[in-house]
């Protein structure tokens, strides 16, 4: 039976793309603005204010003493209108991976992290 069914697979293989579809794949991705890394560009560079996990990400790079791409926030939860609980990781030395729950607060400002 399984003879059968790698045989019926190599039958019916998928045909490949024409190269046509390929560039328009890469001119649609080319004008896209490149995030630099992890945490996605900064709130400063693209002009509008940041997301919580934006705010959790650069508050624990600060904290972790690491470049702001090396932190990644992996999700989050609703505290309250104006506050939510990131869970973020930054890649510190070697292998090694803090993580931790930052609680940001959305304020006149924009949001920034209170622990």
């Amino acid at each position: 039976m399984l003879v059968s069914l790698v045989g019926a697979l190599y039958d019916h293989t998928d045909r490949p793309r024409p190269a046509s579809a390929l560039a328009g794949a890469q001119a649609t991705a080319s004008h896209r603005p490149a995030t630099g890394g992890w945490a996605g560009g900064s709130a400063k560079a693209t002009g509008r204010k940041r997301s919580p996990a934006e705010a959790a990400a650069a508050w624990y790079a600060g904290k972790q003493r690491v470049a702001p791409d090396h932190v990644q926030a992996l999700g989050q939860r609703r505290l309250s209108a104006t506050e939510r609980q990131v869970l973020v990781v930054a890649e510190a030395s070697g292998s090694k991976l803090a993580t931790d729950y930052v609680v940001v607060r959305k304020g006149p400002g924009g949001w920034a992290a209170v622990s």
